[in-house]
C-alpha cells in the first residue's frame, strides 16, 4: 500500500454496499427472490453487446447477449432470469450456466454471498465442466469462475471464506486475462475480480494505489477501450475504478457515450454523474440522474407484476430499492451543489415518495439524505412541521439523528434559541444511541458527527460566539476530510463551507476565501482528490460574499479575477433574472 493508508471498508455502512436490510446481518437470496419470476421481454433497450457462445440456437445467444448486458448494468436479477431463459433452450449451453453462476456471486456492491446461492452457483460450474466438446475459451472461464464459489469449510467465519474465495478468484482471473488479452469480456471480468478483493478502495487519500492489483486492472481496461470504446462493461467498470482516483477526467469521454450505448438500463444511464461529480459538472450529473430515474421507471412499468410476464419487488430487491432510489439520492447531491431550488425539490419528494412500506434497502440511509437536504432549500417553518421519522427507533436511527438536525438548523434560522437547544439535546442522545446500537456502520457515524459539529456550530454563531463554532467546524474538516471515497459523498457539503460562512461572520474574509479554495480543490484537472468538491455553487456564492464584504475597491488584480471568476461560475447555475436558487450565508 502506498501513501496513507486507506482505512478498510469491512463493517463500513456505504453507499455502495447494499447487503443486508438495517438490523439484519444476511442478504437476501436472489435465487429465492426470482425463483418464480416468469421468462423475461425481449424488447428491453439495454444496447447491442454480444458475446458469441457455442449453441446452435438463436434464441439462446439472444437471451444470453440479453443476460450479459443487464449484467455490465448490475440488474442482476434481470441477467439471471435471462441467464436461465438461455439454458432453458440449450440445455448444454456451457456459458449460460457460467452467467447463472456469475448472477449469484458477490459484486463491488454486494459484499456477501447467501450460501443458498453459493451452492447454486457451484453446482451450475460443476455442470458446465461436465458438458462434452466444450469450447476451449468457456471452459477456461468456467474453471476459473469456480474457486469464486468454494465452500472452504475448513476456515472459520463467513468473511474470511468469502475473502479468500475472491483471492483465488481473481488470482484464476488475472491468469485468463493474460491468456486472451484481446478479448474484452474477459478484460471486464479481470477488473471486477480485482476490485472485488477490496470493494471501493481503490485510491488513498493521496491518489496513490490502494494495493499493487490496482494499476494492471486499470491498464487491462484502458487497453480493452481502445479497441473496444462500444462495450458497455468496460466503461461502465471503468468509471467504477477510477472514478476515486486523482485523473477522473479521463474518464469523461466514455462517460458521455455510454448512457447512449443502453438508454433503457437505468444504472448505465446514470453512471457518467460518477464522473460529472467529481469533475464538477453538476448540471449534467443532475440531469443524468433524472434521465436514469425516468430510464428505471419505464423499465419498472415493463416489468410490474401486474403485467403478464411480470415480476415483483419484495424488500430484498436490490436493484428496486438500492439502484433506482441511488439516481434520485445523486439527482439530490447535484442539485444541493448547484443551489437550485427546483431541482433540490424535485430530488428530495422523489426520494420520499420512493419508499417501500417496509424497511427495505437504503430506507435509513435515504431517508435520512432527505431530511439533511432540506435546510439547503426549505424554510424554517415547513422544516419545523416535518414529521419525525416513525417505526423501530433502531432501524430508524440514523434518520432520527437526520431529522434533529434540520430541525436545529429551522430554529436557529429562526433564531428561536429555546427550540435549537431543545433539539441539539435529542440530536445528541441520537448520535449516542446510533453509536451504541450500529457500531459497524462507520461512515454513518461520521457523518453523524458532522452533523452534531455543525448544529453546535450554529447555535454558537447565533449566540453570537462564531468563534467557537469555527473551533469546532475545524475539527470537523478534518473529520470529513478523513472519510473515504463515497458517490456522492455520504456527507453531500463540504464542511469547509459552513466553515466560510462563519468566518465571512467573523470579518475573517481571507481566511473565508482560504477555506472555500481549499473545498474547491485546485485547477490542475490532472490532481483532482476525491476530498474536493469541484464546482460547489456554494462555494462560488460564498467567495462573491466574502470579496464584496472585504470591499470590491480594496481588491489585487489576482482577488479581482478571482472574484470575476466566482461570480461567472455561480451564474452558470444561478442567473440573476431567474431567481432559481437559494443561496445565503445561513444556509452554506
Amino acid at each position: 500500500m502506498h501513501g496513507a493508508a486507506v482505512h478498510s471498508m469491512q463493517g463500513m455502512e456505504s453507499e455502495h454496499m447494499m447487503s443486508a436490510l438495517p438490523g439484519s446481518k444476511a442478504s437476501v437470496s436472489l435465487s429465492d427472490i426470482a425463483a418464480n419470476d416468469p421468462e423475461p421481454p425481449t424488447d428491453f433497450q439495454i444496447g447491442t453487446l454480444t458475446k458469441p457462445i457455442k449453441t446452435a440456437n438463436p434464441e439462446t445467444q439472444a437471451f444470453f447477449d440479453q443476460g450479459l448486458r443487464f449484467y455490465c448494468a448490475f440488474n442482476f436479477r434481470e441477467a439471471y432470469r435471462a441467464y436461465r431463459a438461455a439454458l432453458k433452450r440449450d440445455p448444454d449451453c456451457v456459458m449460460c450456466r457460467w452467467g447463472i453462476a456469475m448472477s449469484l456471486g458477490v459484486n463491488i456492491n454486494q459484499l456477501d454471498q447467501p450460501e443458498q446461492d453459493r451452492r447454486i452457483a457451484q453446482q451450475m460450474l460443476k455442470d458446465a465442466l461436465r458438458i462434452r466438446d466444450a469450447d476451449r475459451k468457456e471452459r477456461a472461464l468456467v474453471e476459473a469462475a469456480l474457486p469464486r464459489y468454494e465452500a472452504h469449510q475448513q476456515i472459520p467465519g463467513e468473511h474470511e471464506r468469502q475473502t479468500r474465495r475472491n483471492k483465488d478468484y481473481a488470482d484464476a482471473m488475472t491468469a485468463l486475462a493474460h491468456r486472451y488479452p484481446d478479448d474484452p469480456d474477459i478484460q471486464t471480468q479481470y477488473a471486477d475480480a480485482v476490485m472485488n478483493l477490496k470493494p471501493w478502495e481503490y485510491w488513498d487519500h493521496q491518489g496513490n494505489a490502494a494495493y499493487p492489483a490496482i494499476p494492471p486492472a486499470v491498464d487491462a481496461v484502458e487497453g480493452g477501450l481502445k479497441d473496444h470504446a462500444d462495450h458497455m462493461g468496460l466503461v461502465h467498470w471503468y468509471i467504477h475504478i477510477r472514478e476515486g482516483s486523482t485523473e477522473p477526467n479521463a474518464v469523461t469521454p466514455y462517460a458521455n457515450k455510454l448512457a447512449d450505448l443502453a438508454p433503457g438500463a437505468g444504472h448505465l444511464v446514470h453512471m457518467p454523474s460518477h464522473i460529472y461529480y467529481r469533475t464538477g459538472d453538476h448540471l449534467k450529473s443532475f440531469e443524468a440522474n433524472r434521465n436514469a430515474t425516468a430510464s428505471d421507471e419505464a423499465y419498472f412499468s415493463k416489468v410490474d407484476a401486474r403485467l403478464t410476464g411480470g415480476i415483483d419487488h419484495p424488500d430484498g430487491d436490490r436493484y428496486r430499492w438500492g439502484y433506482y432510489r441511488h439516481n434520485i439520492h445523486f439527482a439530490l447531491a447535484s442539485a444541493i451543489m448547484t443551489g437550485n431550488v427546483e431541482d433540490m425539490n424535485w430530488a428530495a419528494d422523489r426520494l420520499r415518495s420512493s419508499e417501500g412500506k417496509g424497511v427495505t434497502f437504503r430506507t435509513d440511509r435515504y431517508r435520512g439524505v432527505y431530511y439533511q437536504s432540506l435546510p439547503y432549500f426549505m424554510s424554517p417553518d415547513e422544516i419545523i412541521q416535518q414529521p419525525p421519522p416513525d417505526g423501530k427507533e433502531k432501524d430508524w436511527r440514523y434518520v432520527r439523528i437526520s431529522w434533529d438536525y434540520a430541525q436545529v438548523l429551522a430554529y436557529v434560522r429562526k433564531r428561536d434559541e429555546r427550540g435549537a437547544r431543545s433539539a441539539y439535546a435529542q440530536l445528541e442522545k441520537d448520535v449516542i444511541a446510533f453509536r451504541n446500537e450500529r457500531r459497524e456502520e462507520v461512515m454513518g457515524h461520521q457523518a453523524a458527527q458532522i452533523m452534531q459539529s455543525v448544529a453546535h456550530a450554529r447555535i454558537d454563531q447565533m449566540k453570537g460566539d462564531a468563534q467557537s463554532g469555527v473551533r469546532v467546524l475545524e475539527r470537523s474538516v478534518r473529520q470529513q476530510d478523513a472519510m473515504n471515497y463515497d458517490e456522492p459523498p455520504y456527507w453531500m457539503v463540504p464542511v469547509r463551507q459552513t466553515l466560510a460562512a462563519l468566518l465571512i461572520d467573523l470579518g475573517r474574509y481571507d481566511n473565508a476565501i482560504d477555506a472555500l479554495h481549499a473545498s474547491l480543490g485546485g485547477d490542475d484537472p490532472n490532481r483532482d482528490l476525491y476530498t474536493n468538491f469541484k464546482g460547489n455553487g456554494w462555494a462560488y456564492f460564498g467567495l462573491t460574499q466574502a470579496y464584496e464584504r472585504k470591499g470590491i475597491g480594496n481588491l489585487t488584480p489576482e482577488q479581482q479575477n478571482d472574484y470575476d471568476s466566482a461570480r461567472k461560475r455561480l451564474a452558470e447555475y444561478c442567473p440573476p433574472a431567474d431567481h432559481v436558487c437559494a443561496l445565503s450565508l445561513d444556509r452554506m
